[in-house]
């Protein structure tokens, strides 16, 4: 998989293209296969790699890699840009801090204080972002927002110039608490009301209530979705019981020690598919590095006509 459309080369041979959607081929590490990935666009360098058991444990900075038994998942997220000409696009002031938003091939925001220099990499959606002062009883923030589509990638940063939040938000205010909306991307479209609470050093969530956009009633929906809807309810601190059998519910407390922390949902790759052709499953993502993650698969065998869930089962 690649963020942007890309042609795919293993030991020379063009293969096709890549891009969001996943693609399935059989390789082994013991052959030490070289990997290049050349992207549509004329503005960025190709990448290279080895795909060897090292490439796997210890992904380059500009890929993902989500492993799982008998196979993984390779997303490449970057490119280097070819020009490398540096490029103010947007600066201003606010007291002590001096905010530049520029370009040197990368999109960058560097916050000049007296106390702090930072430097941030940021995503191209930032290149139209605002600034803005706000005020949280007696504090004084800076936002960095960059409206993407219906929702804000937001940044704030101290009085003295420090980064202390970034989330992705529908909507953020403030009073005397920071309130943001947050708009989860599962089936259910959840949206949670969060209130966070500013110690004077950092924010900590003090409140959070989430809701369901979209309604889904077990008996009616198609048992390969059940276990998504499921996980993605427990991910969201949302109303798992709602998927599962009598039996089960009294011990809905459980799931999250039993699970651990996870911090995605996927529906099961084509190779589990092909392994475990009659399995209602889905799969887990665990963070185990800065781009590394371990997907582990539950089934979730269902009750006959309520699809409630009667059991999880890792796989």
């Amino acid at each position: 998989m690649s963020a942007q459309n890309a042609a795919l080369k293993l030991n020379g041979i063009f293969l096709g293209f890549i891009n969001s959607f996943e693609r399935f081929t059989d390789l082994s590490v013991d052959d030490r296969i070289f990997a290049e990935i050349l992207p549509e666009s004329g503005n960025h360098y190709p990448v290279a790699c080895v795909l060897d058991e090292n490439f796997f444990q210890n992904p380059p900075d500009f890929c993902d890699v989500t492993n799982f038994e008998g196979g993984s998942i390779v997303r490449f997220t970057s490119f280097p840009a070819r020009t490398r000409e540096l490029k103010v696009l947007r600066q201003q002031r606010f007291d002590d801090l001096l905010f530049t938003l520029y370009s040197d091939g990368e999109l960058k925001l560097s916050v000049d204080g007296k106390e702090n220099f930072t430097q941030t990499a940021l995503p191209a959606e930032f290149a139209d972002c605002e600034f803005a002062r706000h005020t949280l009883r007696g504090h004084h923030f800076i936002s960095v927002g960059a409206p993407t589509d219906r929702d804000t990638e937001l940044l704030l940063f101290s009085e003295t110039g420090e980064k202390v939040f970034a989330n992705r938000v529908r909507a953020f205010s403030f009073s005397d608490t920071l309130h943001t909306t947050i708009a989860y991307a599962d089936p259910a479209r959840h949206t949670a009301e969060t209130d966070w609470h500013w110690d004077g050093a950092r924010f900590s969530m003090q409140k959070y209530s989430v809701s369901a956009q979209k309604e889904f009633v077990p008996e009616n929906t198609p048992p390969a979705l059940i276990p998504i809807l499921f996980f993605h309810e427990i991910l969201v601190c949302g109303e798992p019981e709602r998927y599962l059998c009598e039996e089960l519910k009294p011990r809905v407390h459980e799931l999250s020690d039993y699970l651990g922390r996870f911090v995605g949902v996927a529906a099961p790759p084509e190779l589990f598919t092909l392994r475990h052709p009659d399995t209602i499953a889905a799969g887990l993502v665990y963070p185990k590095a800065a781009n590394r993650f371990e997907l582990r698969f539950f089934a979730t065998p269902l009750q006959p006509q309520t699809n409630r869930i009667t059991n999880l089962t890792p796989i």
